[in-house]
């Protein structure tokens, strides 16, 4: 079987771009290297954003000192990440908005910026 690319949104706030890049798929998905190779991290976590959208985001991004941020509608976030899709089987699937919707959505934070990561628990 060929392997396949799907086409997404990268958020770089170290150059402060917002391109398109295509992620190499093999027969049973995206591979975790291909992220962590293109986002330059060694652990990604994904965040739902809603109506099908996910974020993958760098895990240890709020933990490294020297990292860039940007805000994404309210919310913040520490080095690059990969906007994408989800299908019904929960399947990561091309990007549905475009370049322009995102850059309208995103500010980039300043070069210093940082907030104290913090865990809270909540008893059940």
């Amino acid at each position: 079987m060929i392997n396949k690319k799907i086409d997404v949104i990268m958020i770089d706030p170290f150059d402060q771009s917002i391109s398109r890049v295509d992620l190499e798929e093999n027969p049973v998905g995206l591979t975790l290297e291909s992220l962590k190779k293109i986002m330059q991290c060694r652990t990604i976590d994904v965040v739902n954003l809603g109506a099908d959208v996910i974020l993958v985001v760098d895990d240890e991004g709020r933990l490294i000192n020297d990292n860039r941020w940007f805000s994404l509608g309210s919310n913040t976030f520490a080095g690059r990440c990969i906007l994408a899709n989800t299908n019904e089987d929960g399947d990561t699937i091309t990007c549905d908005r475009t370049v322009e919707e995102i850059i309208n959505l995103t500010k980039f934070l300043e070069e210093g910026y940082s907030e104290e990561p913090f865990m809270e628990f909540i008893a059940l």
